[in-house]
């Protein structure tokens, strides 16, 4: 009877160990979050005026527990090669389709990190770090970069139908290369936020991303694969684009 006991007894502690070290020593969680899907106009550098705003949907509702989901996030670059930007953007479209855990990481580090370099979209109206917070609910989310005139095509950004300020570069600036106002500058060699080569062409060009983010516990990010959203032509020899 004894020696049974201290065979039941071994066995729990066993069991009790096992217990501990895999809870301790176990496999790393990760989460998944759903990127947005959803594009609702695309623009294109050769869109007319008129077409030249960027559409989508935010996927926030079908996001599962387990992380906080903090929202969506816009990346752009600017550069003033054509045929570098379209080689960008189809590199980064590859990586969403083959390597999508990773295709966010990659657009955000710089060229000297591995990565494309693209900087986060700001807002004039900006709270927090995330452009489009979570609220539980998917919402449209429409841009326009730049003014043409002083009609109804000026620069942007809508939440459904609310208005969330107008859209800045990282550095503050605007996206009106072809105006003086003070917060119009034009992109230099050497900003974060722009691929400049030999090129002395007026036109830059603008690419587009989303993707959501998220952070567990131990304020450790997680993005979503990426979405891509178009790109305009900005004409720096005119006010109005």
């Amino acid at each position: 009877m004894k020696a049974a006991c201290i065979k039941i007894f071994s066995a729990i502690f066993f069991l009790t160990g096992c217990f501990v070290f895999f809870n301790s020593c176990g496999l790393d969680t990760f989460y998944v979050i759903e990127s947005p899907t959803d594009i609702i106009h695309e623009p294109s550098y050769n869109s007319s005026y008129d077409e030249c705003y960027f559409s989508f949907r935010t996927k926030e509702s079908s996001q599962s527990g387990g992380f906080s989901f903090d929202g969506t996030n816009v990346y752009y670059r600017i550069y003033d090669s054509l045929s570098k930007m379209q080689s960008s953007v189809s590199s980064l479209q590859n990586l969403a389709l083959n390597s999508s855990d990773t295709a966010a990481s990659s657009l955000i580090k710089t060229a000297a990190s591995g990565g494309y370099g693209y900087r986060p979209l700001r807002s004039s109206d900006e709270s927090s770090s995330i452009l489009i917070e979570n609220s539980g609910s998917d919402k449209q989310v429409s841009i326009r970069l730049t003014n043409y005139q002083d009609g109804d095509y000026k620069a942007y950004i809508r939440i459904g139908t609310a208005d969330a300020g107008k859209p800045l570069r990282e550095s503050g600036y605007s996206f009106d290369f072809g105006r003086n106002g003070s917060n119009d500058r034009m992109p230099v060699s050497g900003d974060a936020d722009y691929s400049s080569s030999s090129s002395a062409d007026n036109d830059k060009y603008v690419a587009m991303f989303a993707f959501a983010v998220g952070h567990d516990s131990a304020y450790s990010n997680y993005y979503s694969n990426i979405l891509y959203l178009g790109s305009v032509k900005i004409d720096s020899s005119l006010p109005d684009n």
